[in-house]
């Protein structure tokens, strides 16, 4: 097992003529910084409430006190294929989430939720990329669990895809079918 951060040395020379190496303590980072701080806050009053949701749902309260733990967005109904067993194949509008909707979702509730689950309907890659890169900062910023679904046909850059891996929880793949004949 690695000592502690505090008992770390580092030796800058080599061991001198008596055989003696001086050891220079390793400078220790800031524990306490005020993101740090807020991050713990925000991570406990989250688990907080998904303890509190748990023991509701478990006792079946009438009228739960918890905040939400999972918010499940529909930010897109683009997809780039038209399976036969999705309401894709029906045609669907192809529509992304306005900024401006996605920011007061942001405001109102990414504070208190633990886990963002993106796309009812549509694939998650199939938003502009600027989009996609403000979802990840946002899920990033308030440290949220990421659930989505996808074809995995549209995954982005390596860099997306780093970024996604990082932040997801579960990804469900979806690779039903994309034709009638395969489907069947």
């Amino acid at each position: 097992l690695d000592p502690p951060v505090a008992e770390r040395h580092y030796c800058p020379e080599p061991a001198g003529a008596d055989g003696l190496v001086p050891l220079v303590p390793l400078a220790r980072p800031e524990i306490a910084s005020p993101g740090r701080i807020a991050r713990w806050r925000r991570r406990a009053r989250r688990i907080g409430n998904e303890l509190l949701a748990w023991w509701e749902d478990r006792r079946k309260v009438p009228r739960p006190r918890s905040d939400p733990v999972v918010l499940t967005v529909n930010h897109t109904t683009a997809c780039n294929l038209r399976c036969v067993m999705c309401e894709q194949a029906f045609g669907v509008a192809q529509n992304v989430m306005a900024p401006e909707i996605w920011d007061r979702l942001v405001d109102e509730s990414f504070d208190r939720i633990s886990e963002l689950d993106l796309t009812v309907m549509g694939d998650p890659f199939c938003v502009p990329r600027s989009f996609l890169d403000r979802i990840l900062a946002d899920v990033e910023r308030f440290d949220l669990r990421l659930t989505l679904t996808t074809n995995a046909t549209l995954l982005g850059t390596d860099e997306q895809i780093e970024r996604i891996l990082c932040a997801a929880y579960r990804i469900t793949l979806s690779t039903d079918a994309a034709t009638y004949a395969t489907h069947a």
